[in-house]
């Protein structure tokens, strides 16, 4: 997105952000983030195929040569 011709001080990415926090309120902005808990979800390495990792690479486009 392009920001419209009569907005010439927002160039970048920080610029916006810094506006955004202006407008809203950057005393209603929280301190700290938000925390979502991280649940792994991994199979038991038994269970793994023995060809789990070469795939998943051949899914990223590497080649083996």
């Amino acid at each position: 997105m392009t920001p419209p011709s009569f907005r010439f001080d927002i160039a970048i990415e920080e610029d916006l952000v810094e506006e955004v926090g202006r407008v809203y309120g950057f005393e209603r902005i929280p301190a700290l983030p938000p925390v979502a808990p991280a649940i792994m979800h991994t199979r038991p390495e038994r269970r793994r195929s023995p060809h789990d990792l070469r795939d998943r690479l051949a899914a990223q486009g590497y080649r083996e040569w």
